[in-house]
């Protein structure tokens, strides 16, 4: 029997409106979460409402009202598997409304994945001051969530511009870098939540992007309590070697003033005069 796979929480965190619930409900799909039959079945009534790009979401937004409004209001929860570990999928509101509702999903996160639309004026409006990408970041960081992986979804209302992709990256990445994240190593994915692109697989209509598919990126994360461990085994090894170095030291530089007194003694007392009239002295004290 096989060791179980480490569990992660993978919380998603944006914008409204940036593809959140689409890019999880299809990764969930393609990694067998949910079957053929039920994604036509959301197929067809997403279509029937007027929504046919929800049929992805619709796996993680199962209120009524978050699919006749088009956004998700709770969190949710889903499971998928990767050849590394076994994810809970936490898939934050997105709206400022349901900020709480966020925040209430992100603490419960080992990982976070940022989701931000490359579509031309759907990235600026996510990335300006009234939007909530900056924000979501920014509360991801500080309640403890300190590995981050990037989306740019929605590559394919851009075509699949490589220039789109890099001057959004270099925002967000400045952006994280100020939050205290360390921005070189976050993994920046061009993805396309509804088409699948570079979600799983390599897309070949990104064939100047090199990095890592968003699975692959997601498989490199460690869970929360590895981390820690690691942080305090660390500690743990610098305190006892500042520690053993400084008793050496100390032990050293005291045992050395000992020996130096030693000697200076056993120089002073190994003189005959000074032996002699040591001894003189002491008689003269019997006598007294």
């Amino acid at each position: 029997m096989g060791k179980e796979k480490t569990h992660i929480n993978l919380v998603v965190i944006g914008h409204v409106d940036s593809g959140k619930s689409t890019t999880t409900g299809h990764i969930i799909y393609k990694l067998g979460g949910i079957d053929r039959r039920t994604i036509e079945k959301f197929e067809k009534e997403s279509a029937e409402m007027g929504k046919g790009s929800f049929k992805y979401a619709w796996v993680l937004d199962k209120l009524k009202a978050e699919r006749e409004r088009g956004i998700t209001i709770d969190i949710a929860l889903w499971k998928f598997e990767t050849p590394r570990y076994f994810f809970t999928v936490i898939d934050a509101p997105g709206h400022k409304d349901f900020i709480k509702n966020m925040i209430t999903g992100t603490s419960q996160a080992d990982v976070a994945l940022l989701v931000v639309p490359a579509e031309v004026g759907g990235f600026e409006g996510a990335f300006s001051k009234e939007g909530q990408t900056k924000e979501h970041a920014l509360l991801a960081f500080t309640l403890g969530v300190k590995q981050i992986v990037v989306g740019v979804n929605k590559m394919d209302t851009v075509k699949y511009s490589e220039d789109r992709y890099e001057e959004i990256k270099k925002e967000v990445k400045d952006y994280l870098k100020k939050v205290g994240y360390q921005a070189d190593k976050v993994d920046f994915i061009p993805i396309s939540g509804f088409e699948g692109d570079n979600l799983i697989e390599k897309s070949d209509k990104t064939p100047w992007y090199k990095g890592r598919t968003l699975i692959e990126a997601l498989d490199t994360m460690e869970p929360y309590n590895e981390i820690l461990f690691t942080y305090i085994f660390i500690y743990f090894f610098f305190f006892f070697f500042f520690f053993f170095f400084f008793f050496f030291f100390f032990f050293k530089f005291t045992s050395d003033i000992f020996h130096f007194k030693n000697i200076f003694l056993y120089f002073i007392y190994s003189n005959d005069k000074v032996n002699t009239l040591f001894k003189k002295e002491k008689v003269k004290a019997h006598n007294l």
